[in-house]
This record gives C-alpha cells, structure tokens and sequence, in this order.
C-alpha cells in the first residue's frame, strides 16, 4: 500500500510539472528533479529554491538526491 501511495504521489508530481513548466521538460521528470539541476547548475530562481527547502524538511536535500536518481535525463 505505501508503494502504491508513493507511485501516486510521484504521478502527481510528474503531471504538475508539466503543467507548470509548459511541457518544457520531459514528463518523466519530477519537479524536485528538475529544481536539483537547476540548482546545480545556479539557474533556480527563489520560487524553486523554496520549493526545494520546504522539501529538504521531509528528506534531507532531497531536490540534489532526486536529481542524481534520474541522471539520464537531460533538461
């Protein structure tokens, strides 16, 4: 049961995404994924960065873990 919950969680996420960032990305791709990038890369902006300290609270740097999970995917 806490897989199934979990898969939705992560469906919802990867929906949102879309919707937020226009389908720029791949849909297979979180948002915390993409914020981990964007903050490796220094081009997250405050939104994105407090996104990503509201998640940390739930996992520890939880947005730089997500990114290194899913490396095959380019942004």
């Amino acid at each position: 049961m806490k897989q199934r919950v979990l898969n939705i969680l992560i469906g919802l996420d990867q929906f949102l995404q879309t919707i937020v960032y226009l389908g720029k990305y791949n849909p297979d791709i979180t948002i915390s994924d993409i914020i981990g990038r964007k903050i490796r890369l220094g081009t997250a902006n405050k939104l994105e960065k407090s996104i990503c300290w509201f998640l940390r609270k739930i996992e520890n740097q939880h947005c730089l873990k997500s990114f290194e999970r899913d490396e095959k995917y380019e942004i």
